[in-house]
This record gives structure tokens, sequence and C-alpha cells, in this order.
């Protein structure tokens, strides 16, 4: 099934215990193809014919997407492929397979998306955000929204089968909680199951996971430069609770501890770039983990140079 009006590509799976023998010539010579028509036969008034090239072992698509189908219209298709034996260096020995005819039948889903773009843009490590989306049933018949396909383990949703009448919209929420400090993209695709599983929308998804820090905590300078000129030559962590108790922890990128500070939250906790033994870091990139009365507070990444 294809929706109307919409142009597609044709893709398949080949597959032969000699391989598939693609030298994508068409069919002057022994390469993958199709033909194609409009009007229900493959006779010898073809409308077109296509080549097609693998994509990853035994998956083979055409090399340009077909011309949209329009409501009437009765496309057909068969696929030709040669096996990949060569006994005796002779084009000949290769055996030509074929598909026989097949179908595609034109569909019309006409669906209002609020947005086909979900950009939640920065969302904090382990936080969750929301989008909102809005489908709307423009056809004179009900549209059954069947599924949703699987997302990156980022992004969820909570939709559910639904019928939507003419005219009628329905809401449901897609969601976007990072797990890590990086930019994130997934593709969705909602399906219907009226003649058979087929995708009505797409949705693109974006966002990107930020390391944020605890409303009453600031730290900085980042990058700070412990040379003795008396411009950011200390790294201050700042609290402005004084009821709790502190404790921080700077590690090398390799988890090896460096240097731990306490204090009460009264004054800033300070590291002079230097480890507990008074010897001076090396210049790099160190992890610092916050806690607050015993348990996890914050984390964060903070520069040395020198």
């Amino acid at each position: 099934y294809q929706n109307v009006g919409v142009p597609f590509y044709i893709e398949c799976d080949i597959r032969d215990t000699s391989g598939v023998y693609d030298d994508s010539t068409g069919s002057d010579g022994q390469g993958v193809y199709l033909v194609w028509d409009i009007d229900g036969e493959l006779d010898t008034t073809v409308s077109g014919e296509v080549k097609l090239s693998e994509l990853a072992p035994s998956r083979f698509r055409t090399d340009e997407m077909l011309s949209p189908l329009f409501g009437g219209e009765d496309f057909v298709y068969e696929l030709f492929a040669f096996d990949n034996d060569f006994d005796h260096s002779l084009c000949e020995d290769r055996t030509q397979g074929r598909s026989g005819v097949k179908r595609v039948y034109p569909i019309s889903f006409h669906l209002l998306i609020s947005d086909t773009l979900l950009d939640f843009g920065d969302v904090c490590k382990n936080d969750t955000a929301v989008y909102p989306l809005g489908v709307t049933n423009m056809d004179t018949l009900p549209i059954e929204l069947t599924v949703i396909s699987e997302m990156k383990p980022a992004f969820g949703s909570d939709f559910s089968p639904l019928t939507v009448e003419p005219t009628d919209s329905c809401f449901f929420d897609f969601f976007f909680s990072p797990m890590e400090v990086k930019g994130y993209a997934d593709t969705v695709y909602l399906y219907s199951a009226e003649f058979g599983l087929v995708p009505v929308a797409r949705i693109y998804l974006l966002g990107r996971g930020v390391s944020c820090l605890p409303d009453k905590f600031t730290a900085g300078p980042n990058p700070f430069t412990p040379n003795g000129d008396g411009a950011n030559d200390e790294f201050r962590l700042r609290f402005t609770t004084d009821t709790d108790f502190y404790k921080v922890r700077f590690f090398t990128l390799d988890s090896y501890p460096v240097r731990v500070l306490e204090g009460d939250g009264v004054s800033a906790l300070v590291w002079d770039g230097r480890d507990d033994s008074g010897s001076p870091c090396r210049q790099g990139i160190y992890i610092y983990i916050v806690e607050r009365n015993g348990k996890f507070y914050a984390s964060g990444k903070v520069v040395l140079a020198r």
C-alpha cells in the first residue's frame, strides 16, 4: 500500500546461496532491476524500468523514487535478479530469478499533523520534557490509528490506538528524557491497520541532553588556571543554604580520586588545583561529585588549565 500523491521507493530482500550478482546494468545486462506499469499489466508497453542497488547484505532498493500514485491507477511491477554462480567465467552460468507480478495499492489518508518536527531543545540530563502533538482527520471517512513505531530509549509517547472521526482531532504527548549529555534524534512513524499496516505520518524528534546544576548551587570559573597570577586561580563551589553538610570529590577522567573538600555551605568550597597531598594536578578535565548530607546531590566537569 502507498499513500496517494507521495513519491516512494521499493525495497526488497533478494537471497540466494551463491549471492546476488549486481552490476547495475538493468535489463541490458545482469543487474537487479524492476519494470512497472500503472494499467495493471506488464506487457511490451511498460511505463518504466528502474535499477536497484544493494543497501545491506541481501537488501535492495530502487535507485530513484517512483512517481506518486493517484486514485484509479493500478500499479504493478516485477523484479528481476541474477544469482552469483560463475563456474567457468561465463555470464551464461548465472541464472535469472523473477519475483512474479506484484501490485501496489494506492490509498488516501488526509491527516493534518500539528508539528512534524518536535524539537525539545535543551533538557537537563535525567529530566523529562513533554511535547504535545495534535492530529486532525481531514478526510470524509474515519481513520484508525493503530500503532507508533519503536523509538530510541531517550524518547517515548503516551500514544494508544484510537479512531479519529472526520474533522475530529486527537492529542497525545511525546517525551524526551536524556540519559547523557549529547544530542539525540529519531524518526517516528504513525501507522494505520485499515489496509494492512500502513504509515500515515512521519514525525522527526530532536533534543539535547545538557548538564544542569541545582538552583542553590554554583560552580566556577570553568576553566580555571591555578598559576598564581591572581586571575581564576581557584575553582569555587558556592551554596545558598547553610543548614546542610556538603562533600565534593574530584576525580580524573579515568576515575582516579585526587581531592576531597568538605564544608557546611556557609563558605565556598575551594579547589586550588592540588591533590590531597598538596601536589599540583596536571592540566586536563576533572569530574566532581557533590554530596549533600551524605547523599548524591550533583555532578559536573571542570577544566584545569595551566
